[in-house]
């Protein structure tokens, strides 16, 4: 859904002289602001250039909030699925490869992680959240010894994931993950 706030179109003759001709478009959304200014100097000939240009100026300013509403906002079912993921802390040295699946409420159905240092595999349980301009919230349990909170942003494509996190040890690190 797009959250639009504020559409403001202009035409502005400037250089009377040139016969320059200059429209603009401000557009706010949600969260971004939008100037768009086109400068036209219309053939001598050309009846109606005024209003020629600014027909043509508000086509590219529909055009643009076309490209702007293309861009869905994320829910919880964007999360659904089964996603590999790379774990890299600053406790273990070592990196963890892990597959996890989520339902349609951000719950873990499945999951696994193995250790790519020790080869030991463990099982991971949790759950996640996801907010409408996709930040990713995940709460995952490793072992039952230790949680991971991560904070990220999935991608307009809602199948890649990036995340940074903390866990109960005090450690810290990145989570990338992908859609399979």
């Amino acid at each position: 859904m797009l959250f639009l706030t504020l559409i403001v179109v202009y035409v502005q003759i400037l250089f009377e002289d040139e016969n320059i001709i200059e429209l603009g478009v401000l557009s706010t959304a949600k969260l971004t602001a939008h100037l768009e200014i086109l400068l036209v100097k219309p053939m001598e000939n050309m009846k109606h250039s005024n209003l020629i240009a600014t027909a043509l100026w508000a086509f590219f300013g529909v055009m643009s909030f076309t490209v702007e509403a293309a861009s869905v906002p994320c829910s919880k079912g964007d999360l659904a699925g089964s996603w590999l993921a790379v774990v890299n802390t600053t406790g273990s040295n070592s990196i963890q490869k892990c597959t996890i699946a989520f339902n349609t409420i951000g719950k873990i159905t499945s999951g696994s992680c193995l250790d790519m240092q020790s080869k030991y595999t463990f099982l991971v349980s949790g759950s996640s959240s996801i907010n409408s301009q996709c930040g990713v919230s995940l709460n995952l349990s490793l072992k039952n010894l230790v949680v991971i909170t991560a904070n990220g942003a999935m991608s307009r494509g809602k199948d890649d994931i990036i995340s940074t996190f903390t866990n109960t040890l005090g450690k810290f690190g990145s989570i990338s993950a992908v859609k399979y």
